[in-house]
């Protein structure tokens, strides 16, 4: 009996470990995101180390930024679109403002929808020139992602092909389904397994000659939405895009519209990421980086990272992305 009690003792112990350690990864909710950095700005999470900060990194309640000498951040609170710049020193993330850092006040109007909209995430876990990375399916309704119940896909149609390869991967690299068909077009078959919406799933089309050798291979990115969702992410793109055009006003130098312009790009890639729409991220991410936007590059090198090893592979950037290390889970973009 003594025996007994002191396995039962043992056994609420262990209970009480595996409780405080669960409690101690337990990271809290997200409340802020960078949308513009300059020179190498740092941050740390309430119990993590220093670490580069980049552009859609999601903070959480707790975190720590901090800019040496000639960096700085602009952090947007997703509670009410407030933003802050951390300059020269550092800051404390909290859960509607940033202790130690100016704040330079509200976006206005769809900006500030979306930053609320950023607060949460959708996918578990993203003109631009696409052939540079992902590439896009023919559908004229493709925009980045496909209704839930689309199973028709057209592919780029290669002079002289006699036929086409199709394979749908996974985020883990497995082969969710592969066809061959003499069209530059294929349809995902109804006992095929059920695709997941919210999920970036990697495709990949090879067309063949007669004699089967490869002429010419296509990759990219599609997510399926449920109609809900499509309508808000719709809805909010519509008006986050018209911001996106706009003339410096009375006192509004050339530079300073500009920066913001690009924060509203950060804000519009972080838009499509939170729904798992990762095409669309990685082409607004391109084109920050084509535009010199600091933090750009790293930022597009982690999206490919979110994505799949096979979009990592697929990428023109496969090299750097081999030597990056994984992507640190406590760490959201």
């Amino acid at each position: 009996m003594k025996r007994v009690t002191q396995w039962n003792q043992l056994f609420v112990l262990a209970g009480f470990v595996m409780l405080s350690l669960a409690a101690s990864r337990a990271v809290a909710a997200p409340v802020s995101m960078a949308v513009q950095i300059v020179g190498a700005p740092q941050f740390k999470s309430s119990t993590g180390s220093w670490k580069t900060l980049r552009l859609l990194q999601k903070l959480s309640p707790g975190a720590s930024v901090k800019c040496p000498d000639g960096s700085k951040a602009t952090l947007v609170m997703f509670s009410n679109g407030e933003r802050f710049e951390v300059a020269g020193g550092q800051a404390t993330v909290g859960e509607k403002s940033i202790v130690g850092a100016r704040s330079l006040g509200a976006l206005g109007g769809p900006s500030a929808r979306v930053a609320k909209t950023l607060s949460g995430s959708r996918t578990g876990a993203i003109s631009a020139r696409p052939a540079q990375t992902s590439q896009r399916l023919r559908n004229p309704d493709f925009k980045g992602w496909f209704a839930a119940e689309q199973r028709q896909f057209l592919l780029k149609e290669v002079p002289a092909a006699a036929s086409y390869s199709f394979t749908l991967f996974d985020r883990r690299d497995n082969v969710v389904w592969a066809t061959r068909t003499a069209l530059p077009q294929v349809e995902y078959p109804g006992d095929a397994p059920a695709l997941r919406t919210g999920f970036p799933y990697v495709w990949r089309a090879v067309a063949y000659a007669a004699n089967g050798n490869p002429k010419e291979s296509q990759w990219g990115v599609m997510t399926f939405l449920t109609v809900a969702d499509a309508q808000a992410l719709q809805g909010d793109v519509v008006e986050l895009e018209k911001q996106l055009v706009v003339q410096p006003g009375p006192g509004q130098p050339e530079q300073l519209q500009a920066a913001a312009d690009a924060a509203n790009v950060v804000l519009l890639a972080g838009l499509y990421q939170n729904y798992g729409v990762m095409n669309r991220t990685l082409e607004l991410l391109e084109l920050l980086r084509e535009k010199s936007v600091p933090g750009a590059q790293d930022s597009l090198m982690l999206a490919y990272k979110e994505i799949s090893p096979y979009a990592q592979m697929l990428s023109p950037y496969a090299v750097q992305l081999a030597s990056m290390p994984a992507p640190d889970p406590e760490d959201e973009m």
